[in-house]
């Protein structure tokens, strides 16, 4: 099976574990925006979701919904696995099925 990268798809998302529960969709906005990757005319579909980790201690993850292609949004995983936030290492991964 075959899958092409720069096919859009329905339901493509980006999740970024390693954000502290005061993180804001802006502040992740802020770290895809250093991630080298041009996203003009992309910020206004992307959705952000903040999801608390139950038993986290107060760690939160990013949930990235509505990234246009998954070439887009493995590219956007790559700058975001070099990056730190406050310090702490960010980890992102591009899920192959529906993300809830």
């Amino acid at each position: 099976m075959s899958v092409d990268l720069h096919a859009p798809a329905a339901n493509v998302s980006l999740v970024i574990f390693g954000f502290t529960a005061e993180t804001t969709a802006q502040d992740v906005a802020s770290v895809l925006g250093c991630c080298g990757v041009r996203l003009r005319g992309v910020w206004a579909d992307l959705e952000v979701a903040l999801v608390p980790i139950p038993g986290g201690a107060g760690e939160t993850y990013a949930h990235v919904q509505h990234v246009p292609d998954r070439l887009l949004a493995y590219r956007l995983a790559d700058g975001v696995n070099s990056r730190r936030f406050h310090g702490r290492h960010l980890q992102s991964w591009v899920p192959v099925m529906a993300w809830s």
